[in-house]
């Protein structure tokens, strides 16, 4: 071979690894394109999480809004709540249950 055959081949050579190493990976795939299933799982999960997010920062929102006197209702109802609960644990069952709660 003369010193032109080996040119015009380390170009064709040299020109086939550019074309794999920036043509990307479809260049090489072989057959058709296969298909993993529907995609709307997916969409369902990223729309779930997308709820969920927003109705935590409603909720963070809302409770950063609310006023003093709202702020202490929640802490005294809270607490009579579990004054209750512990009282009857103890075994004080003369106490007169709040509505909706039973005792076990």
């Amino acid at each position: 071979m003369t010193s032109i055959a080996y040119d015009q081949l380390g170009k064709c050579v040299g020109a086939a690894v550019l074309w794999t190493l920036f043509a990307g990976s479809n260049a090489l795939a072989q057959g058709l394109p296969v298909e993993n299933g529907p995609h709307w799982p997916i969409g369902l999960i990223f729309a779930g999480a997308a709820v969920l997010g927003l109705v935590l920062a409603y909720g963070i929102m809302r409770n950063r809004s609310r006023t003093r006197s709202e702020k202490k209702l929640t802490e005294d109802v809270t607490g009579s709540r579990y004054r209750t609960r512990s009282l009857l644990a103890k075994g004080a069952s003369g106490l007169i249950q709040p509505l909706g709660e039973q005792v076990i």
